[in-house]
């Protein structure tokens, strides 16, 4: 089989070519459009410790694309339609190749939507002309009569591009993947991807509504109608209810902080991570707001006086910046540079860490808990991705959590929460 062009040249030489053909496919420079749109409106505060930064400490919109997202995220987006696990000759598990760089599929992202039928087996495709005004009834849509700007629209793709690289992640313990559905058998990884492509309009929604400093109320509302496009997509099937709230408030975030450079406010931004702007601006209203009364996490909070997503989000998703980001970093730095182990490596690592994981606890109970915290240390200990069977090791704790149903879903939520605030957060900020 004749081998993509990009896949072969020098790095350099690649990257260049790569560049030039997303452009060419883009009509226009699309790619360069949303460059510019991120780094005008200062959201990607992305220049990592790896990488300098200029003298007055402006966002490197570079330094996210060869840095962060390359360390973290595949060289493009896998298509919902792949077939799953593909090896090489030495089996060795990898991507297919793509026309176009990842810069062109994070702006075709950006702009994809998702429609959807409106019985039990709603499907729903993501087309780079779609807008948020086009989805169809009876999906619920975006309602803002403006058309979301073009940071927000930036800051949608990223999240969404989050959602679907956590599930091109595998093994997980107990997760759905492009490779098997884990502990789950009413979704796939074709349900996560629909799913993830009817939540771009509403993620840019919500960056809007933070630019504009809305209140909790306001989000509120953006974020249960994007529970309902949800569930139209997915035939009803809950994929992304707590990524809808965690990944949503700091979409809200990254808009907030944008508007705030944009009004020279830099003494109040300076400095601030999106989980302290979630905290500070909306950390009471989240601790005091109004509790689902009916989902398996709020039965299982109660019941276990677990404190759930909501406290995670109430401090500022702590667990993101002390435990996620850092795991990503340390999984790069041990597999020497692969993306996806750096991603199980934090999948682990956040598992190890969260003891108030309300789908573990729904599912298993506190033995349910107990047990996945100590499998994920004994992978960490055994050196991680670092060791060289690691993936033998990782695929061996997804069996015993398959054998077991238990399903880490508030892991897999903060680990889309990581990649987040890797590509968008400010480096000097993180540990």
């Amino acid at each position: 089989m004749k081998r993509n062009a990009c896949a072969v040249a020098k790095p350099a030489r690649r990257d260049a070519m790569c560049r030039d053909r997303a452009r060419a496919l883009d009509d226009g420079g699309g790619a360069d459009t949303l460059l510019d749109a991120l780094d005008a409106s200062g959201v990607s505060n992305a220049s990592s410790s790896m990488g300098a930064g200029d003298a007055s400490n402006r966002p490197n919109i570079a330094a996210v694309s060869s840095i962060w997202a390359s360390q973290y995220f595949p060289p493009a987006t896998r298509n919902a339609s792949d077939g799953a696990d593909a090896r090489d000759s030495r089996g060795r598990r990898r991507h297919p190749t793509f026309a176009a760089h990842r810069l062109a599929s994070l702006t075709a992202t950006a702009t994809a939507t998702a429609t959807a039928t409106a019985t039990a087996t709603a499907t729903a495709t993501a087309t780079a002309a779609a807008t948020p005004a086009s989805i169809p009834t009876p999906t619920p849509r975006s309602t803002s009569t403006a058309t979301p700007t073009p940071t927000a629209t930036a800051i949608a793709a990223n999240a969404v591009r989050c959602l679907r690289v956590e599930i091109d992640t595998w093994p997980k313990p107990g997760l759905v993947s492009h490779v098997d559905a884990g502990s789950h058998d009413d979704m796939t990884a074709d349900t996560f991807y629909r799913s993830a492509a009817a939540l771009a309009p509403f993620f840019a929604e919500l960056a809007d509504a933070g630019a504009r400093d809305a209140g909790m109320p306001a989000l509120r509302k953006i974020g249960l109608r994007a529970e309902r496009a949800m569930l139209a997509a997915t035939g009803g099937v809950n994929t992304h209810r707590g990524a809808i709230f965690g990944l949503g408030l700091l979409c809200a975030a990254a808009g907030l902080r944008g508007s705030r450079e944009r009004r020279a406010q830099r003494g109040q931004a300076a400095g601030a991570t999106l989980g302290d702007l979630v905290a500070a601006r909306w950390g009471d209203e989240i601790a005091g707001g109004p509790r689902a009364a009916d989902s398996h996490g709020a039965r299982a909070a109660r019941r276990y006086g677990a404190g759930g997503a909501r406290a995670e989000a109430a401090g500022g998703f702590a667990r993101v910046y002390a435990v996620g980001v850092p795991a990503l970093r340390d999984g790069a730095r041990r597999a020497r540079g692969d993306a996806e182990a750096a991603r199980v490596h934090a999948c682990f690592a956040l598992i190890a860490a969260l003891d108030d994981d309300t789908n573990l606890l729904h599912r298993g109970g506190r033995d349910g808990v107990d047990f996945a915290q100590r499998t994920a240390r004994e992978f960490l200990a055994a050196g991680g991705v670092g060791a060289c069977d690691w993936r033998a090791r990782a695929a061996a704790a997804h069996r015993a959590f398959v054998a077991r149903r238990l399903s880490p879903g508030g892991a897999a939520d903060l680990l889309a929460m990581s990649l987040f605030v890797a590509a968008l957060d400010d480096a000097r900020a993180l540990p």
